[in-house]
């Protein structure tokens, strides 16, 4: 499973397919396709990798974290679908960084095994 959430991890990061919805939304369609086992396998994953980022914003569903550091604002601001992924938003490239720190960890493990 870790291989297939790295290789979806990596489709995302190549091509945002649904730049409303935030990593899990992207990720999960790939799983989505498989089976729903498979899916709730990759969800339960991922939010180990969020709570293991140095700036996670402590909430599993919104990992991304409201410029202000307000735990609260992250849900506030994933729901407004503006900026998600932009790069010149430091919300938006917190995402990125997310994604980019998911992919690390997931080839350290990977490698480790």
């Amino acid at each position: 499973m870790k291989a297939e959430l790295l290789k979806a991890l990596k489709e995302v990061h190549k091509t945002v397919r649904y730049p409303e919805f935030g990593i899990c939304g992207n990720v999960l369609e790939y799983f989505w396709v498989k089976s729903s086992a498979e899916s709730d396998k990759a969800q339960d994953y991922l939010a180990k990798l969020f709570a293991k980022w140095p700036k996670y914003s402590g909430c599993g569903n919104y990992p991304v974290p409201h410029p202000t550091k307000n735990p609260d604002d992250a849900y506030v601001l994933y729901c407004k679908r503006a900026g998600l992924w932009s790069r010149r938003t430091k919300y938006g490239q917190a995402r990125w960084d997310l994604l980019e720190f998911c992919i690390s960890e997931l080839e350290k493990e990977l490698n480790d095994e």
